[in-house]
């Protein structure tokens, strides 16, 4: 990853344990949908990645760094775009006095799928319908999707 060099959190990485998040999709629950009332709740998918923080502050590390992230999201792009840097940051004095790169060497990751595994067959059943039926963001799709796949696993309760 990357900071810009205006932002302090740079300076809380280098030899320090960090955590990662990258969220999943969430969605809102509500009781309307269960077979039997009861409170709402909110599903979610989340991973939390634990490690060693490393910055990375030379020039050709941040290429490094930054032509990796590039190619990485890129790959997923029917036209990817090529890595080049604008010309107010071509300079390594530049590029290194506006941002500063990192990396963390993962030591643990912990994930948690909140989607509604404590409930009935009926109650999950019926939270699945609602977010097909009455939600149309992708968070709620992908909520009911996890849902079908992993939270109908648990047993009936």
């Amino acid at each position: 990853g990357h900071l810009a060099r205006a932002n302090p959190h740079w300076k809380l990485i280098d030899g320090l344990p960090v955590t990662a998040i990258f969220h999943g999709p969430n969605a809102y629950i509500t009781p309307n949908w269960y077979a039997e009332n009861d409170v709402p709740t909110w599903n979610y998918a989340v991973v939390h990645a634990v490690g060693q923080g490393r910055l990375i502050s030379d020039y050709d590390g941040i290429v490094a760094c930054l032509k990796n992230l590039t190619a990485q999201v890129e790959a997923k792009s029917k036209n990817p775009w090529n890595f080049w840097l604008p010309t107010d940051l071509e300079s390594p004095a530049d590029l290194t006095s506006a941002i500063t790169g990192f990396e963390i060497e993962v030591k643990d990751i912990n994930a948690k799928f909140k989607l509604s595994q404590n409930r009935s067959l009926s109650d999950r059943n019926g939270a699945i319908a609602g977010l097909e039926s009455e939600r149309t963001d992708e968070d709620s799709r992908k909520i009911s999707e996890l849902m079908k796949k992993i939270g109908n696993r648990a047993s009936d309760s």
